[in-house]
């Protein structure tokens, strides 16, 4: 892995919909919370997650911020 040039910044600031629309699913704004919801429910309280296919990433992000500490 290649380390970016001091001047850049890292990591890279958020992209919108507008610069890479590949890395927004629409479907993410509509269901995180449901989803949320049940995790909350069925999750321990504390432990290690793994993510598998997480597509855009934004599932995954969502739930770090709000399952803490998992």
């Amino acid at each position: 892995m290649t380390r970016p040039p001091p001047e850049e910044t890292w990591p890279p600031p958020t992209e919108t919909p507008e610069a890479d629309p590949r890395l927004f699913a629409p479907a993410t704004q509509r269901n995180r919370e449901p989803i949320l919801e049940v995790l909350s429910r069925v999750l321990p309280g504390e432990g290690l997650v793994l993510e598998v296919a997480s597509g855009t990433g934004e599932h995954a992000l969502w739930f770090a911020q709000h399952l803490r500490p998992l």
